[in-house]
């Protein structure tokens, strides 16, 4: 998962971190459909879990999470996401 997803500014994250509602906005439209694309070819579905789902719960789990992102040099924001939640 990579491309539009790492295009995220740090800006957007800093936002997201103070709690800016639109700056999450842009994390949700950037990750919703490479993350659902990838949970499909995961086969998700396969375990009675339904793909849009498991999306939901990523993102609640990374909108829970952010304010402990740390920005590193040469990490993209995409490395730091689950791709599930336990």
């Amino acid at each position: 998962m990579s491309g539009l997803i790492d295009q995220i500014s740090d800006e957007t994250i800093k936002a997201c971190q103070n709690g800016d509602p639109a700056a999450f906005a842009e994390v949700v439209k950037r990750f919703e459909r490479p993350l659902f694309a990838y949970i499909v070819r995961m086969g998700f579905s396969a375990f009675r879990m339904r793909p849009e789902d498991v999306v939901q719960d990523v993102l609640v789990n990374v909108n829970e999470r952010i304010k402990e992102y740390r920005m590193q040099p040469n990490v993209g924001f995409s490395a730091c996401v689950p791709y599930h939640s336990t």
